[in-house]
């Protein structure tokens, strides 16, 4: 595995919330208008189970993921946060369950 993969793996289990803005850049750079600047979508993947890991400050930003229909990370946001168990997003979940038609999100709460 790759050393950035790592890291990213490592700021999750530590669960500093001081990796939650350089997480989110990663996440983030998903959108960049350049390939090039655009970081690999497996380190975008960990990268939102990390925060997920660490919680708190990043809990606002998983759910702005999971609120995206567009997201390719949607999915990984639903489990980040329904392993957390907060009950401060259970609400915003319940939302996502009531949609009609979207598979990714029957997928991702049936595992």
């Amino acid at each position: 595995m790759g050393t950035r993969l790592q890291a990213v793996i490592a700021l999750g289990e530590i669960g500093d919330e001081r990796a939650v803005d350089p997480l989110m850049v990663l996440i983030e750079s998903g959108s960049a208008a350049k390939k090039s600047d655009r970081e690999d979508p497996e380190v975008r993947r960990l990268a939102v189970g990390a925060l997920g890991k660490i919680g708190g400050s990043a809990l606002d930003y998983l759910v702005r993921i999971m609120q995206n229909k567009g997201s390719s990370l949607r999915v990984d946001a639903i489990e980040a946060l329904t392993s957390l168990g907060d009950p401060s997003v259970a609400e915003k979940l319940i939302e996502v369950l009531g949609e009609q038609g979207s598979r990714q999100v029957e997928v991702a709460f049936s595992r």
